[in-house]
């Protein structure tokens, strides 16, 4: 019964981390969309050349979609954890039941 507490805390404490990177990542991809916003709206606004802008856009672009792709990836390894958990707790409770029942008939 310790070493399933024991793996439920740890399967906590990467739950945790994950959740933690996954929002960094979501935080960030909401940056990045402003400056591509803004990036979008100097392309109206200033004539002339643009190449500059068009770089920024760019790598405004494809950091936002690395967070998108990241905080994705952080989801799943979330809810693999998460399953994992939710098996660990039915075998705890199976132990429990289990010697629930041999103290009974003792």
């Amino acid at each position: 019964m310790n070493e399933l507490a024991k793996q439920l805390v740890v399967n906590a404490g990467k739950v945790d981390r994950y959740q933690n990177k996954q929002h960094l990542a979501d935080m960030t991809s909401h940056y990045l969309n402003g400056v591509m916003i803004g990036v979008s709206l100097c392309f109206f606004v200033s004539p002339g050349d643009q190449r500059g802008e068009w770089i920024v856009f760019l790598l405004a672009t494809m950091g936002f979609a690395t967070c998108i792709w990241l905080s994705c990836r952080w989801q799943r390894q979330i809810n693999a954890l998460a399953d994992e958990g939710a098996m660990l707790m039915e075998k705890m409770v199976e132990r429990m039941k289990a010697n629930n029942a041999t103290e009974t008939e003792n």
